[in-house]
Order: C-alpha cells, then sequence, then structure tokens
C-alpha cells in the first residue's frame, strides 16, 4: 500500500495500510482485476476512472454491511444521508489529513462528467456520486414501505442489494475497456432481468430501480 513523509506533521511516515478505507479501496481493485482483468490493461480514461470508482464503492460497501457503523451512521446524520457529507461518503480521510485535505474525494460531490477533468480519479468521483445518490434514494423509497423492520438492516439490505446489480452489470458487460454509459446500461439491464428473483428480500428487489438508477446516472452524464 506504500507510504509517504506527512505534509502536515514533520517528519510523520504515514502507513496508508493503516486507514480502512484505503485497504478497502485496494482490494477493490484485486477484485475487479479478477472480474474484468482487461480494465486494468486500457489506457481508456473512463474505464480507469471506473476501476478507481470501485475501489471507492468497495469501500463504502464495507461500512455499510456493518450495522453498528450504519447505526451511527444514522445517528449523526438524524436519518438524511444526502443533505451534507458524512463519514461514510468521505473518502481517504486519514490519507487527506496528512496532505492537508479534509478528505481525498466525497461521494456527495455531485460532479458531472462534463466537469470531472481528464486524471482517472478525478473521473471516478462522477461515477462513485451516481451511486451513492442512487443508494440513497434507494433506502428513502424502502423507509417509505411501512417496513417493521430496523432502519440500519433496510440501510444494509438496499445497500447488499445495489452492489449485488452493480457486481452483475459488471460481470454482463462484454466491453473489454467499457465506458460508463456502458457499465451504467448493463447494471439497469441486470436489474430487469434480476427483478424476478425470489432468492432476494422483496422490499430491496422492489424498489424501482431503474427509475432511479436512470434518473441519477443521467444526472452525473454518465447514462
Amino acid at each position: 500500500f506504500g507510504y509517504f513523509t506527512s505534509l502536515v506533521h514533520r517528519n510523520k511516515i504515514v502507513n496508508t495500510c493503516r486507514a480502512l478505507d484505503v485497504t478497502a479501496h485496494e482490494a477493490g481493485h484485486a477484485c475487479l482485476d479478477t472480474f474484468k482483468p482487461y480494465y486494468f490493461e486500457t489506457n481508456a480514461l473512463q474505464t480507469g476512472g471506473f476501476h478507481e470508482s470501485f475501489g471507492d464503492m468497495t469501500a463504502e460497501y464495507f461500512l455499510w454491511n456493518n450495522q453498528r457503523i450504519v447505526k451511527i451512521l444514522l445517528a449523526q446524520t438524524r436519518g438524511d444521508l444526502s443533505s451534507r457529507s458524512n463519514f461514510l461518503s468521505s473518502l481517504g480521510e486519514y490519507f487527506g489529513a496528512e496532505i492537508g485535505m479534509s478528505q481525498l474525494r466525497d461521494a456527495q460531490e455531485n460532479i458531472t462528467l462534463s466537469r470531472a477533468g481528464d486524471e482517472v480519479h478525478d473521473v471516478s468521483r462522477v461515477y462513485t456520486s451516481a451511486q451513492y445518490d442512487s443508494l440513497v434514494k434507494g433506502i428513502e423509497q424502502a423507509k417509505k414501505m411501512g417496513l417493521k423492520i430496523d432502519e440500519a438492516q433496510i440501510c444494509m439490505d438496499v445497500a447488499n442489494y445495489q452492489q449485488k446489480l452493480l457486481l452483475g452489470g459488471i460481470l454482463c458487460d462484454t466491453e473489454s475497456s467499457p465506458d460508463f454509459q456502458s457499465i451504467s446500461s448493463s447494471v439497469v439491464s441486470f436489474w430487469e432481468m434480476d427483478y424476478k428473483n425470489a432468492a432476494v428480500k422483496a422490499y430491496a428487489r422492489n424498489i424501482d430501480w431503474k427509475t432511479i438508477m436512470v434518473n441519477e446516472f443521467a444526472k452525473n452524464e454518465v447514462y
């Protein structure tokens, strides 16, 4: 994972492996390399950007799978996951603090593709933001279903299902160097195919994912 000398604290060596989101991000790269090895070999900007986004989303999903963390998140945000940055949407706080930043990236940035620049980490923010906003919309819709389920569990179930959609879309995509639009279309198509899967918890599956994803992906110019 590497290390560097802090730009903020004199003579401090920063070991990036001490940050959970960094290690989860790098694990995400490794997983995606296993599924789609050609993604890493291309020079296509959006494919590289998706690789970085997948790493960030892996770090986020890791936290969404921890009920204690989700309960703390809901308490801190009072259940409002979209109005301001939170510790789950903020990525790379430990790393960022040592180079004079509050974090490396924020999933709530709401940046469009046309404004993202031409570096893979910058471009990655566009897809990560679209996915985070889609997840929040999915959680909000599930919470309106009148479910007699703990709110944290709803968040976890919806996040788990969205992760399944993302992985399914990636596996179904046939491009060796896909752009964001190709991946987004594959994810939407996978939900249409998976909709009748009885093994999935009904309320997570029955969220109107197609409308949510198309709207949020289009807003960020990735659909």
